[in-house]
C-alpha cells in the first residue's frame, strides 16, 4: 500500500513535467528558414544599398541579400535571359516597362528620383558653365553606353535636345555603367562626364560643373520589381517595401536621392 502511495505522486509529477515540456515546445517559435535573395540594382545605388543591406540583414537574420550592381539595361537583359535574380531596382522606367511587357516582372513600384550632372576632375581648372560651353572645348566626354545605361540615355537625350550631340559624338567615351563614368573622370581618362548627382557626392576627386536641366531629358526615376520566376516572391516584396520605409529613406536621402512622389 505504501508503494502505491509513493508511485501516484511520482506519476503525477512525471505527467505534469511532460505536459509542461509539450506546452513550452508549443510556445517556442520555429526558427525561420534561411533565404538568400539574389537582387540586382543600378550601379548608382551601390553605396546607399550597401548600408541598407547591413541594416536589413541585422533586423532579419534569416535573410541574406546577395546584391549585384550594373547598368539597368544589362540587368534587364540578364532577367530576360533567365538569370537567377529575385528582385530588381532599376534606374529606368523604359527597362522596367520592357520587363513587364516581356512577362518577366511584377509588382513594380516607383521609388526614387535623381538628378543628372556634369563633373570634372578636381585638378581640372575649368569653371562652372552651361552645357554648351562645357562641351565646346573638351576632347573626351564620358557617358554611360546609351544602349544599356540609363544615365547615358539621359545624357544623349540632353545633348540631342540642346542640338549638341552631332558636334560632340566623336568625343564621347562610352562606359558600362555610371560608376565607370565617374572612374574615368577621377583618373583623368575623360575631362568631363555625365553622372547622377548621387554618384558625384560619393567622390572627393570630382567637382560638379553643372546640373543638367530637367527639361532636356526624361524624368530620372528608379523602380523596384519582383521577378515573376522568383521562388522567394514574399521575401522580395518585404525587402522592396522596406526600401520605402523611413529608416531606408534616411539612408537614401543621405546619399542624395529623393523619394519619388
Amino acid at each position: 500500500m505504501k508503494k502505491i502511495v509513493l508511485l501516484v505522486p511520482l506519476f503525477l509529477l512525471t505527467l505534469g513535467t511532460a505536459g509542461c515540456t509539450k506546452k513550452e515546445a508549443a510556445q517556442t517559435p520555429s526558427p525561420q528558414p534561411e533565404v538568400t535573395l539574389h537582387y540586382s540594382a543600378a550601379a548608382s545605388l551601390k553605396d546607399a544599398l550597401g548600408e541598407i543591406e547591413k541594416n536589413y540583414e541585422k533586423a532579419n537574420p534569416s535573410i541574406h541579400l546577395d546584391i549585384d550592381y550594373g547598368g539597368s539595361g544589362a540587368i534587364r537583359e540578364k532577367v530576360v535571359a533567365g538569370a537567377p535574380i529575385d528582385g530588381v531596382l532599376l534606374a529606368s522606367k523604359a527597362d522596367t516597362d520592357k520587363l513587364i511587357e516581356a512577362g518577366k516582372l511584377e509588382a513594380e513600384n516607383k521609388l526614387l528620383e535623381n538628378t543628372l550632372v556634369i563633373v570634372k576632375n578636381k585638378q581640372d581648372d575649368r569653371k562652372k558653365a552651361d552645357l554648351a560651353t562645357i562641351v565646346a572645348d573638351v576632347k573626351k566626354i564620358a557617358i554611360g553606353n546609351p544602349e544599356t545605361v540609363p544615365a547615358g540615355q539621359y545624357a544623349k537625350q540632353s545633348l540631342e535636345k540642346a542640338v549638341l550631340y552631332n558636334a560632340v559624338k566623336e568625343h564621347l567615351v562610352m562606359a558600362s555603367d555610371v560608376r565607370q563614368v565617374l572612374a574615368y573622370v577621377e583618373a583623368g581618362n575623360a575631362e568631363v562626364g555625365f553622372v547622377y548627382k548621387t554618384d558625384a557626392l560619393t567622390s572627393d576627386k570630382v567637382a560638379v560643373l553643372a546640373d543638367v536641366e530637367n527639361d532636356l531629358h526624361e524624368d530620372i526615376l528608379y523602380y523596384t520589381g519582383v521577378v515573376k520566376d522568383s521562388k522567394n516572391k514574399a521575401a522580395v516584396t518585404k525587402f522592396n517595401t522596406y526600401l520605402g520605409k523611413s529608416e531606408s529613406q534616411t539612408v537614401l536621402e543621405k546619399y542624395g536621392f529623393t523619394m519619388a512622389q
